[in-house]
């Protein structure tokens, strides 16, 4: 009777333990490092723009300011827009203009008219407070 070679069974892997869990004050510290770090970064990369890139970066901060999400669907096409060039950028594949397309078709397929007379349900529904009742 031939002989077949079996291969010897592989050594057992130790089960690693689980690393550590963060508290929150741990993620919050770390949160906030990271913020700090990408501040320096935006500091030193707007520090030899041009007048009108400095105009363009303040242009786009008040669309991020303004941005509702879907009650505020312009101002979500341009963020989201933006995102995604990011995400792209950083996937090394760039944006496509099937990418561009496809924020295209969320924002027609957005029923803006729908969207108003929901706002101004919510509007007439809940009114903000007055400055006497906020306090």
């Amino acid at each position: 009777m031939p002989q077949t070679k079996t291969k010897p069974a592989a050594a057992a892997q130790p089960i690693q333990p689980e690393p550590p869990q963060l508290t929150e004050q741990q993620k919050e510290e770390a949160t906030e490092k990271h913020r700090r770090q990408l501040l320096g970064e935006l500091v030193a990369a707007i520090s030899d723009l041009s007048k009108h890139e400095l105009e363009t970066l303040r242009d786009f901060k008040l669309v991020m300011d303004h941005d509702r999400g879907s009650t505020t669907p312009i101002e979500e096409f341009l963020t989201g827009l933006v995102h995604s060039y990011s995400a792209a950028d950083e996937g090394g594949r760039g944006m496509t203009l099937a990418d561009v397309e496809w924020h295209m078709t969320q924002l027609r397929d957005a029923d803006l008219e729908r969207e108003i007379e929901h706002a101004h349900f919510m509007a007439s529904r809940y009114p903000l407070p007055s400055e006497a009742e906020a306090k």
